[in-house]
Formats: structure tokens, C-alpha cells, sequence
């Protein structure tokens, strides 16, 4: 274990429960101060991209992994940007329930603030996250640790563009970030210039790639402070080609997608450059500020032709290179090259460098890496010849990072030098060396730079362990131990005894747990995790009750690690500790120890509130076992107080549908003390084959809102819900008084004619209440089938509150896609209900309707009330956001290598998209043309890929892509310039399917083009 570790073990140590109570989120997030709230507000954005319609963010913060404070910070910070510039309104919550399709689908972006670990289990909240974002065309944004996600859920993680592995560059350092594309949009809050921040900054790996996502930042590794200092740990270090992002973009589907690896330090939130990345990236999510993302190769310097393509130049020639030239940029990206290729061959070339400033860090970063002698007889040389301080402790580094035993004796002369900087190296290099020489050095060294030499001894010690030498690595623990300056030295070397000598493991744990400083008892209650021998989970369970609170803490999660459920009955006594801390830790510890026997416990202490509540509820939602369903379903009919609710909690957070019988006939019963959880259990678990029964439950309950609530939930996940729909009608007949009235809105839900007769014969009930229950139902209306009803209601003078809500409705139902409503159509419908409104809120409302009819003839309808003294300004703000919506180009997509289909429509004959394989059917290229046209023709040129039309096609033209109805034409490829007849249809969208295969050709477009009569 080296010294980095040690000391990371060490923090664990001394925070103890502290920092166990920091992995996961806080039930609440602490409020912000006035002046955090003040420095934010300085630093915002002054204004944002025009939106192309309201914009709703979801920024979503559950940490099932670590917590980052600075999630709350970015929280407010993304709630004030959106309010000032008006980019968008912000959404904030960490429940996974929001993942439901019917909830999701409300938000044009989710932002993953910092989120941790999450999994992801619910497989309907995976799909409609892919959907949202790959099919809906919406967009995903990921905060710093937002990637520190999706380890289970492999297709989110290639949608977000990569993995979280580890963070070599600790909060605590500063380092040099480089702008990897200047010119690029959203890099502009930069100046075009790289930046120095004080940060965690991470390392991603696959599906990370330049293949798939355009990096924008990254952090400069031809920069020394990147690869060295305290605060950095080389160890973390995996990828070998410093390929480290900071930040991305990305298209994946329809979709698109934004990370931003700066976020762990609360202090950039009020960094105005930061929060300007925050918004353009966001506002790029979102689809409103447009910007490549092509993918663009690792970028290697090029100095003019002399020094093009020096990735793919042949190792020789890099050396030769590398000393002929004086540019010493391309000598630093030579070396980064060599780093991947170079062999002994090499070293000359790098040697000659060791003595250069500027060159040595990287040169030796080469060297260290190089298995051949000749590397470390370079390093020794250099170390005899090299004057520069810096440089020659550099050197005693990297023979160090070797763990070349033959340096040793010329290492060790320099632990006693007068300057503090190559003292301290030489101490740090015998320690990686790790040899009993080594050992017997460092034993002879003064102690001048005590807190150096002790880690360089407990360095040393983990090296001979791992070389089998545990005597002699006993020998230097012990001593630490015994004589070490600081506790956290002595915790070293405890922590080393325990490693070094596992006979007597569990006595040291013992001597550990009784020392009065609780950093070290602590530290011995960590230690536990590791020991696998037989009897150590009992053994040490049997200590639970006698050691300190903040001890009980750690040894519950190491008994956790060790998984021994037959210790569960001892974390189980600790469910009702005085103190909240361990009773919650128990709780979590049950997780891994727990069995169907300590159900009861959790689920009793799942009822009431606060973090013992939260820890035990998550336990038993997840612990597993065939029996565990069974025994909460048991426990849910046993009529306990207050078990009920609480066994209902814990069912709804499992899904287990089949409780949903049991939980029916509770809420017959009508106790009221289990109603509540009874309801929102239902809400989550009921399903199409309950809906009969929830109907009977509604007339019971007299239409009580809670039940049409369930129903309505349930009806929303049904996928035909023609099939379901009769169970309203017939409940409809003969119904009465609060039943009647709940129904009505159900039967709206299903949007069928059947039920629409149901609904608009109602607008003549003697009941008032169920007339206004009707007219409500009607502006709801799942599709534009309610508008010759509510056009009636408006109509109608005797009721203005009526008139109102129909006319909401009225205007509502106009702007969803029509098959069979034309632009000119919807236009003039919007018009007279625009003349029929009485209040301004009403016209606002139509103005908005009208501003999402996309087609010109919208434009001049919104500039005849422009001028209006009520109206003039909304009008105006609809006619600008729909003028430019109208004048962009279409949106293009494809089933397959969606990366290149801007080229299909570029004006460019010379550039293509292509399929990126043969052709085969299903194969799919799409256009939203903005606004509805009726087509006389669609052009598809395949320019230079004479062969690459499309062997067998349908053409689909729709105004909705969830509804194409049946293609316009079929037909056959025959030459490179394809022009389709489309017959006059109308619509906003074009899909062209491949219906055919080859065995030899792809499918390219070099230019799509249509023709229109407007």
C-alpha cells in the first residue's frame, strides 16, 4: 500500500462515521447562505440563446454513491441562471420516480448535478431515458460526478460519452486545463485561451472516445504541475494515452448530450467563465444553441510538412526527430508519441534531453515506463551530471518510479543533502525502491524531514510486502508504530502490522479498538474489512456493544464488507442505539447481513422518520431473497400498527406487483392511518390487469381523488388503451354524484369516439359539478377529436367559466400534430378563437398556439397584433421566436452513423452521409422540414457513389413521427440522381425507409433536396 493510499485509508480513519454518513444523499439539502446566494448571483450569464419554445430542465441529484456538497451550490446556481436569462425553469429533485415516462417526457434536458452510483434498476426508467433522449431528440447534460454513474447501464454510459475511473487530480491542486478548440461555441466563455482551476478533475474510460464525443477541454499533460505535486496521485493514472477530458459534447440519436468534468469545488459556481460553459452546454442540450459535434481525432501538433502525421511516423525516425528539431512543442509531442512506442532504441535520443528544462519532465515520464536497463543507466548518468536542483530531484524521482536497486547507494548520498528538495526525494525514491538495501538506507538516514522519512519507511514496508519479504517489512511497521511523530503515522503503521503479520491480525485489531485516541481505534475497526480468515465476522461482532459509537459505525460497514449474515443478529441490536449515527449504519449494514428474520425490525423502523428511517427503507428495498416479498406481504395484512403503512412503503420501493390485492383490500377497509401509504404504493405497483378492481375501489370511495389518481396512473402506462377503455363505459351507465364525475376524466384518457360521446353528452347534465367535471374533460382531450364540443362551450354564453376552460382546451388541441388538419386550417380556427376570447390571459394563450404553427402564413397573423396595446409584446417575442424556427434548415436523422448527416444537405456534391454498412432494410434517413409543406418531389443524389442509391425505398410524409400512417410511395433504385414523386403529400417530416439489401454497396445521400408548392 503506497503512502497516497495510506493517507486516503487514513482520512477514512480519522473522519470515521462521519464520513460514512457522507456517502448518499442528505434527505435535504442545507439551504445556501445569503451571501453563496449573493457571489452566484454576480456571477451569472447576462442573457441567453433564444429559446425555441419554454424550456423545462430536470436536474436531478440522488447520490447512491458518494455525496458532493456541491450539488446544492449548482442546484440554486442553475434555478438563478435559468430565471435571468430565461434559458429555461429548473426542476430539482433526487426521487428516481421522475425516470417514469409520464414525468420525464415533461423536461426538454435532464442534468445529472453530481449524481452518484446510480443503477438504474427499474427497467421501464431505462428505456424512457433512452427514449427521452435518442427518439424524443432531447437532451442529457452530466455535472462532474454525474458520470460517476451507469456502471450497470451500459447504454446510458455510451449515450453520456463515458465512465468515471478514478480522479488522479485531487480538489486540492490547481492545474492547467487545456482549450482544446478555440473557435468552438461553447468553449467562448474562455477567450479562446486555456485556463488554470482548482479542482477534482477525472479520468474517463470506455465507451470513452474521440470517436464518439468532440472534446472541448482537457487537462494539458505537457504541463509538470499535471503530473506531479501532493494533491496529484500517479497511481490513479490508467489511461496510457493522456487522453483526460474535461469536457464534451455529443449527438447520440436524436438527441444530444453535454458533460462539464468542473463541479466538485462549490467555488465555481460564482467562476463567471464556468457558469457561461454551464449555460452554452445546457442551452446545447437543449437544442437551442447550435453547435458541431463531430468528432475530431486526438489532435497531434503539426509543424508544417516536415512534422505532419507524427503519430504515424516510425520510432527512428521520432528520435531523430526528436533531437533535430528546436521546436519544443513538437519535441513534447514527439515524447508523448514515444510513450506509447518507444523501446531501448530510444533512449539516446532521449537522454541527450534529461538536462533541458523545459524537455526533462517528459523525457523522464518516457523513461520510467521503458523495462530496458539502458533506460536506468540514462537516469543514473544524468543524476551525476545534471546541475539544476529540479531537475536532479526529478531524476531521483523517476529511478525511484523504476525501483532501480542499483541507484541505491547513489540515492541514499542525498538524504542527507542541505537542500530540503532532493533530501525529500531521495527519502521518497529509497521507499518506492523497497529493497532490504533500500530499507537499511533509509534506517541510516537523518530524520530531519520527519514526516518525509516516515513515508518513505511505510512506502518501503508495502514493497517488501509485496515482495514476500513480511519480516523485514514487520520490522519497519512496528517501529512507525512505536515511534511514529504523528497519529497518522502510527495508524500506518498499525495498518501495515496487520498486513504484514495475518497470524496476529485480529490481537493487533484488538490492541487497536482499546487505544484511547479514537483515530486509531477507528482506524482498527477499517482494518477488519480486510481479514477473510474463518471466525473474524463473529469475533469481532461479539465487540459491537462494547466499543465507542463512532467505532460501531466503522466495524458495522467492515462486518458489511466481510457479508456473514449470521452476524446480522448482532447489527440487528443496534437498530435501536441512542445513537442516530450507529442505528443507521446498522440499518445499511443489514443490507449484506440481513435475512427474512430481521424484516419486521427494518420495516418497523422504515415507518418512522429521519436518516435510521431512510437507511432502514433503502435496506429493505434491496435486500435479497426469494422470501422477502412473501414476508412484507405477510406483514402487510397483519393489521399492526404501525407496520401496514410501513410494509407498504417498502413494497412500493421494491415493485412488487404482487402485493397490489392485498393493498386493494386495505384501502377497502378504510383505516385512515394506512391510507396514505396504501395510495402512493398503489400509484407505483397497480397495473392494467387492477383496473377493474381500482374502478370498484373508485365507486366505493365516491370518486375520491387518491383512487382516480392511482387509475389515472395506471391508464397512463397502458400501451392500447382501446382495449381498456370499455371498463369505463360500462362503469359510466348508471353512475352517480362523485363516481360519475371521476369517471369523466378517465373516459377523456382513452380519446376514443365511444368515450367522447360519453363526454360531451354529459355538457347537458342537470348536475353542475358534472357539467364542469365534462368541460374539463374535453379540454384534456388526448387528441383534436374534442374540438367540435369545446368549440360549442365557447359558443355558449350562460357559463364564462366554462367558456374559459374550453377555450384553453380549444387552443391546446390545435397545436398537437394533424393528419388531417392543414396549417391554413389549425391557422384559422386559432384566429376565430383568438376573436372569441374575452380575457387577455385567453388571447396570450392563442397568440402562444399560434406561434407553434409552423408555416408563414403564422407570421402574419402574429404581426397584426404586434401593434396591440395588450397583446403587441407577446405577439412580437412569437413572431420572432417562430421567424427563426421557420428559417432554419431542416433537422436531419438517421437509423445508422448519424454522425455525418449534416452532409447530406451541406450544398456540397463532394460530401456524403452514408449508412457506414450495406445496405439492409430498416435502414432509415429522416428530415423535419420545420413547418408543414405539401411535396411535389424529394431528390436523392448519390454524387460520386454512382452505386449507392437506395436498392428498394418507401417514402413516409407525416406530421407527427409517432403516427406515418402508410407510406406515400414505394419503389426501386435505379441510378445515382433519384427524384421520388410524393403525390401532394403534406406534412413536416420525410422518412425515407431502405426496404432492400445488397451485398456490396452502402447507402449514401451526397445532397437531399425537395420540391414544395407552398
Amino acid at each position: 500500500m503506497t503512502m497516497k493510499k495510506y493517507l486516503i485509508t487514513i482520512c477514512v480513519a480519522v473522519l470515521g462515521a462521519a464520513f460514512l454518513v457522507a456517502q448518499g444523499s442528505p434527505k435535504e439539502l442545507k439551504p445556501l447562505t445569503q451571501a453563496e446566494i449573493d457571489r452566484i448571483t454576480a456571477a451569472l450569464p447576462e442573457k441567453a440563446e433564444t429559446p425555441a419554445k419554454e424550456r423545462k430542465i430536470l436536474s436531478f441529484w440522488l447520490c447512491q454513491g458518494f455525496y458532493h456538497d456541491s450539488l446544492r451550490y449548482i442546484n440554486v446556481a442553475l434555478d438563478l441562471m435559468g430565471k435571468k436569462t430565461g434559458a429555461f425553469t429548473v426542476t430539482n429533485t433526487d426521487k428516481m420516480e421522475v425516470f417514469d415516462y409520464a414525468t420525464l417526457s415533461q423536461f426538454d434536458a435532464v442534468v445529472f448535478n453530481n449524481s452518484t452510483m446510480l443503477k438504474f434498476e427499474n427497467t421501464n426508467y431505462r428505456a424512457a431515458l433512452l427514449k427521452f433522449v435518442k427518439e424524443d431528440g432531447k437532451g442529457a447534460v452530466a455535472i462532474h460526478a454525474g458520470l460517476d454513474n451507469f456502471y450497470t447501464f451500459p447504454e446510458a454510459a455510451e449515450m453520456m460519452g463515458g465512465i468515471f475511473d478514478a480522479h488522479p487530480w485531487t480538489a486540492g491542486g490547481t492545474w492547467v486545463i487545456k482549450n482544446d478548440l478555440p473557435e468552438h461555441p461553447l468553449n467562448r466563455a474562455f477567450g479562446g485561451k486555456g485556463f488554470s482551476v482548482k479542482e477534482e478533475l477525472y479520468q474517463f474510460k470506455t465507451p470513452y472516445s474521440r470517436d464518439i464525443v468532440k472534446v472541448l477541454l482537457t487537462i494539458d499533460m505537457k504541463y509538470e504541475q499535471n503530473r506531479s505535486g501532493s494533491a496529484f496521485n500517479p497511481e490513479s493514472v490508467h489511461r496510457m494515452d493522456e487522453d483526460f477530458a474535461v469536457s464534451w459534447l455529443r449527438e447520440s440519436g436524436k438527441g444530444r448530450v453535454f458533460y462539464c468534468g468542473i463541479g466538485h469545488n462549490p467555488e465555481h459556481t460564482w467562476n463567471k467563465a464556468v457558469l457561461q460553459h454551464y449555460l452554452d452546454g445546457i442551452q446545447y442540450a437543449l437544442g437551442d444553441f447550435p453547435a458541431d459535434a463531430a468528432p475530431v481525432k486526438n489532435p497531434v501538433r503539426e509543424a508544417g510538412t516536415a512534422y505532419a502525421d507524427l503519430d504515424k511516423m516510425t520510432e527512428d525516425v521520432l528520435a531523430a526527430k526528436l533531437t533535430s528539431t528546436s521546436d519544443i512543442e513538437v519535441k513534447l509531442d514527439i515524447c508523448r508519441i514515444l510513450k506509447m512506442k518507444a523501446t531501448c532504441a530510444s533512449v539516446p535520443a532521449l537522454a541527450s534531453l534529461l538536462s533541458d528544462a523545459r524537455m526533462s519532465h517528459v523525457v523522464r515520464y518516457v523513461l520510467e515506463a521503458l523495462s530496458c536497463d539502458e533506460a536506468a543507466q540514462a537516469l543514473r548518468s544524468a543524476l551525476g551530471s545534471v546541475s539544476d536542483i529540479k531537475l536532479k530531484a526529478g531524476i531521483i524521482s523517476s529511478l525511484g518510479e523504476r525501483r532501480d536497486a542499483s541507484a541505491v547507494p547513489v540515492i541514499a548520498q542525498y538524504t542527507a543533502n542541505a537542500d530540503a528538495e532532493l533530501a525529500k526525494a531521495a527519502l521518497i525514491a529509497l521507499g518506492r525502491i523497497g529493497t532490504v538495501e533500500a530499507a537499511a538506507k533509509l534506517a541510516a538516514a537523518p530524520r530531519t524531514y520527519i514526516r518525509d522519512y516516515e513515508d518513505a519507511c511505510l512506502i518501503c514496508a508495502d514493497t517488501l510486502v509485496a515482495s514476500s519479504n513480511n519480516a523485514a517489512a514487520l520490522k519497519i511497521y512496528t517501529d512507525i508504530q512505536k515511534t511514529g511523530s504523528s497519529v497518522l503515522a502510527k495508524i500506518g503503521g498499525y495498518r501495515g502490522m496487520v498486513t504484514a503479520d495475518p497470524a496476529n491480525a485480529k490481537a493487533i485489531i484488538k490492541n487497536m479498538l482499546d487505544n484511547a485516541d479514537i483515530s486509531i481505534a477507528t482506524t482498527g475497526a477499517l482494518c477488519v474489512a480486510d481479514l477473510k480468515e474463518p471466525g473474524v465476522s463473529a469475533y469481532f461482532a461479539g465487540m459491537l456493544k462494547t466499543i465507542k459509537p463512532q467505532i460501531q459505525v466503522v466495524m458495522l460497514a467492515s462486518l458489511a464488507s466481510l457479508g456473514d449474515r449470521k452476524t446480522g443478529d448482532k447489527a440487528a441490536e443496534l437498530l435501536d442505539a441512542g445513537d442516530e449515527d450507529v442505528a443507521s449504519a446498522a440499518a445499511k449494514a443489514l443490507l449484506d447481513l440481513g435475512t427474512v428474520s430481521h424484516v419486521k425490525v427494518l420495516v418497523v423502523k422504515a415507518g418512522g422518520s429521519g436518516k435510521v428511517s431512510d437507511a432502514a427503507l433503502d435496506t429493505v428495498s434491496r435486500l435479497s431473497g426469494k422470501d422477502i416479498d412473501t414476508e412484507l406481504v405477510k406483514l402487510l395484512k397483519s393489521g399492526e400498527k404501525p407496520v401496514v403503512p410501513a410494509a407498504a412503503k417498502c413494497l412500493a420501493r421494491r415493485q412488487t406487483k404482487s402485493a397490489v390485492p392485498a393493498l386493494i383490500d386495505i384501502a377497502k377497509a378504510k383505516e385512515s392511518s394506512t391510507l396514505k401509504e396504501t395510495f402512493k404504493a398503489l400509484l407505483v405497483l397497480a397495473d392494467e390487469s387492477n383496473l377493474s378492481d381500482l374502478v370498484a375501489l373508485l365507486k366505493e370511495y365516491d370518486g375520491d381523488e387518491r383512487v382516480k389518481d392511482v387509475i389515472a396512473g395506471v391508464y397512463t402506462r397502458v400501451a392500447n388503451r382501446s382495449k381498456f377503455a370499455g371498463i369505463f363505459t360500462a362503469a359510466y351507465a348508471g353512475a352517480q354524484g362523485g363516481f360519475k364525475t371521476s369517471l369523466l376524466p378517465l373516459l377523456a384518457m382513452s380519446g376514443g369516439a365511444d368515450e367522447l360521446a360519453l363526454v360531451a353528452g354529459a355538457l347537458k347534465d342537470a348536475d353542475s359539478e358534472t357539467q364542469t367535471a365534462a368541460v374539463k374533460a374535453l379540454a384534456e382531450w388526448p387528441n383534436d377529436g374534442a374540438l367540435e364540443p369545446l368549440w360549442t362551450v365557447v359558443q355558449t354564453p350562460a357559463a364564462p367559466a366554462h367558456k374559459i376552460l374550453a377555450l384553453r382546451g380549444y387552443a391546446r388541441a390545435l397545436t398537437a400534430p394533424s393528419l388531417t388538419r392543414s396549417a391554413a386550417e389549425t391557422l384559422a380556427m386559432l384566429r376565430n378563437a383568438l376573436t372569441a376570447a374575452d380575457r387577455d390571459d385567453e388571447k396570450r394563450m392563442i397568440i402562444g398556439a399560434i406561434a407553434v404553427v409552423y408555416h408563414p402564413d403564422a407570421l402574419a397573423v402574429l404581426k397584426e397584433y404586434s401593434s396591440d396595446k395588450v397583446l403587441g409584446k407577446d405577439a412580437e417575442q412569437a413572431y420572432q421566436k417562430l421567424k427563426k424556427q421557420l428559417e432554419s434548415p431542416p433537422a436531419l436523422y438517421a437509423s445508422h452513423n448519424d454522425r455525418n448527416i449534416k452532409k447530406a444537405m451541406d450544398n456540397d456534391i463532394a460530401t456524403r452521409w452514408d449508412s457506414g454498412k450495406k445496405q439492409e432494410p430498416g435502414m432509415w434517413f429522416m428530415a423535419d422540414c420545420r413547418y408543414e409543406r405539401t411535396f411535389d418531389n424529394i431528390k436523392l443524389d448519390t454524387g460520386a457513389s454512382a452505386n449507392d442509391f437506395p436498392n428498394a425505398y418507401e417514402v413516409y410524409i407525416s406530421n407527427s413521427t409517432n403516427d406515418w400512417k402508410s407510406p406515400v410511395v414505394k419503389g426501386e433504385g435505379k441510378k445515382g440522381q433519384l427524384v421520388i414523386p410524393c403525390n401532394k403529400a403534406r406534412g413536416q417530416y420525410v422518412k425515407v425507409v431502405q426496404t432492400g439489401s445488397t451485398t456490396s454497396w452502402f447507402w449514401s445521400i451526397h445532397e437531399f433536396s425537395f420540391n414544395v408548392k407552398e
